[in-house]
């Protein structure tokens, strides 16, 4: 649930007083809004709160966060032009929409939208929407005094074509945060304390080296002293001019007889046989490139033709049309690297061998000596590098996975486990993803199918943290691209085992040390077999809390040694399948403490301290309110009590 702050009252006025299927620029919004007359290919599944400008006046809760298409018939060219707004709150009572102007120019839009009546020298680009990717301009009308543009729901012939039409992006991809305080910093940092623009620097402003401009365009990480192109050059060039297929067009309209006299423009690639390049130290190296190695007319322009391909593809599959570009992938394994779900660069294999930010860079943001600089860069990590010197064309990625989760500086197994079909769990699960530490630290995730890895990596991730190194066998399930590119989100570098050589993985071992001991506890409690998950995963916990006699913990625990800090073992404090009585809240006139079988600590459900318990109808329930039988209960000449078990 997010909130948002607009004026409601604005909303409401517009309902009577604009036509159905305008779509206008409202300042006093801070979400997209769109009514009715839109076609919505995703509903987000999240909510916002709307207010508007009168504390009294109660709010709106429960609005939904979709993806909206709406198409805009141009009324000079007659052009039908798709209009994309991700991330947008949905009104089914309003028959308009409403588009705050900032939220344009985050989309990296040109919007112009004071009326030609107010300014000084009119001209043709007053007054409208420009797009620079797509070289598309809307032009906005009035309507009253609200600026704004006609859109409408597409047809089902547009829906099932929705790739022959020209498309622009109206709001940026990922969550909007209207609330974000990073805005009004921004806005701040342009002033100085007299209120005066800042005076920066070229450099400042834009790369001013060859060796950036390069880093750029491809976004490779390369070392300071030598570039090297990761794949043979015919290769490369292939990728590039199928990315750039609209420019190469471009190209060859221009030279064609038709065109003789007129402006011709540059070549996308530039025949450049060398450059020499002259480092921060002082140092010149020179270093052969061929065409491909080097420019665009624009240094940002295969960045953002690479953006646009991803955008305009996630947006196809939406829709679920066939017609979307893939390019080979082992061309990406060849190049180590691959393009991030969300991100707009092509990102490092192994997390950490980024450029990142320098030291004579960061001792001037930090007001720090070069001294201290240098040692903080050695002693700090830079996972997520984003040039901040780029055109701000498309919104930087929003994959910051590897700042967010957990960073676990050892090496990690992971292997798959299956059971018999006859002992399916209670909860219908059927394998088992097993992931261990070289200290011995176990993780398990239960999956109904064992195409759910993805979905245990994920997790693993998330609650455990994300290592340097994963080793797996060569499972399709666990070296499919999905997995390699989710490690690569989460810098983690995944090596996989030869085949037939599974004795090299260590989760092997542990699987079957895992299995005998779940085995004892249900030999030895008299548990039915399909409750082998609930013991496992109270064993794994066990596993992770003691303190073996091994070399490599030095005394500590698996947890304290793979997380840093000591495991608290205050809900590990019963027996598998033990007998309890729960507090329950039964009506009158039955017993509020009832009979029950301890399974373990609850995962996810009720407080740190709450066990799943075994009910008498056999069914398992989270309580945290569970007391142990007394002697006198558990007496066998206690025939009252011994009836109840």
């Amino acid at each position: 649930m997010m909130a948002a702050a607009m004026c409601v009252g604005a909303v409401v006025a517009g309902v009577s007083a604009t036509s159905s299927g305008f779509t206008e620029l409202d300042s006093h919004a801070n979400i997209g809004v769109v009514g009715k007359d839109v076609t919505v290919y995703e509903d987000t599944g999240r909510t916002v709160d709307v207010s508007n400008f009168m504390d009294s006046s109660p709010s709106v809760c429960g609005k939904k966060i979709v993806n909206a298409i709406m198409a805009h018939d141009d009324p000079y060219s007659g052009e039908t032009i798709m209009c994309i707004a991700p991330g947008v709150m949905q009104v089914d009572e309003m028959n308009h929409n409403l588009l705050p102007p900032f939220l344009l120019r985050e989309a990296g839009l040109d919007v112009r939208d004071v009326p030609m009546q107010h300014c000084h020298e009119p001209t043709a680009e007053n007054h409208s929407i420009f797009d620079s990717t797509t070289q598309t301009r809307i032009r906005l009308s009035l309507r009253g005094v609200f600026s704004g543009f006609q859109t409408r729901a597409l047809t089902k012939e547009e829906i099932d074509n929705v790739s022959n039409y020209r498309c622009i992006w109206l709001t940026p991809e990922g969550e909007w945060d209207p609330n974000d305080a990073s805005f009004a910093e921004k806005e701040r940092a342009y002033l100085d304390e007299d209120g005066d623009m800042k005076m920066y620097s070229p450099c400042e402003l834009r790369n001013s080296t060859a060796s950036d401009i390069l880093a750029d365009i491809s976004q490779v990480c390369a070392s300071d002293h030598v570039y090297q192109p990761c794949v043979p050059v015919d290769d490369y060039e292939l990728f590039v001019s199928n990315v750039l297929a609209p420019e190469w067009e471009k190209t060859t309209q221009a030279t064609s007889p038709s065109l003789v006299g007129e402006h011709i423009p540059r070549l996308p690639f530039a025949d450049i046989a060398s450059v020499e390049l002259v480092l921060d130290d002082g140092d010149v190296y020179h270093e052969s490139l061929t065409s491909i190695d080097l420019a665009v007319s624009d240094d940002d322009c295969l960045s953002e033709a690479l953006q646009a391909n991803l955008q305009n593809n996630a947006f196809k599959r939406s829709l679920g049309v066939s017609s979307v570009e893939n390019y080979d992938d082992e061309l990406f394994e060849n190049l180590g690297e691959a393009i991030a779900e969300a991100g707009f660069a092509i990102s490092s294999l192994k997390a950490g061998n980024g450029r990142g930010v320098k030291a004579a860079h960061l001792a001037k943001v930090w007001q720090i000596s070069p001294q201290d600089a240098e040692r903080t860069i050695k002693q700090t990590t830079q996972l997520n590098n984003q040039s901040t010197n780029s055109t701000l064309s498309r919104q930087f990625g929003t994959n910051d996975r590897m700042l967010r989760y957990n960073r676990l500086h050892s090496i990690f197994f992971t292997d798959t486990m299956k059971v018999t079909e006859r002992a399916t769990s209670t909860r219908g699960y059927k394998y088992i993803q097993l992931f261990v530490s070289d200290t011995g630290f176990i993780y398990v995730f239960f999956m109904e199918e064992q195409k759910d890895y993805i979905h245990a990596l994920k997790a693993f991730s998330k609650e455990v943290g994300a290592p340097d190194t994963l080793v797996c066998d060569p499972h399709p399930t666990q070296t499919k691209k999905e997995v390699r590119q989710y490690c690569n989100q989460i810098g983690t570098t995944l090596k996989i085992l030869e085949a037939r050589t599974q004795w090299a993985d260590r989760a092997e071992l542990f699987i079957g040390l895992i299995k005998e001991a779940v085995r004892k506890d249900l030999r030895r409690t008299n548990a039915p077999l399909v409750l082998w998950d609930y013991a496992m995963q109270r064993r794994a916990l066990i596993s992770n809390a003691t303190a073996k006699s091994n070399f490599k913990l030095q005394g500590e625990t698996p947890y304290s040694r793979t997380l840093g800090n000591l495991p608290d073992i205050s809900n590990l404090v019963w027996d598998f399948y033990e007998w309890c009585y729960y507090r329950d809240d039964e009506s009158f006139p039955y017993p509020r403490e009832v009979l029950g079988r301890v399974l373990g600590p609850a995962k996810n459900e009720g407080n740190e301290m709450a066990q799943y318990v075994l009910t008498i109808h056999g069914n398992v329930v989270p309580r945290r309110s569970l007391r142990r039988l007394t002697a006198a209960e558990l007496a066998q000449s206690n025939e009252s009590e011994a009836r109840k078990r």
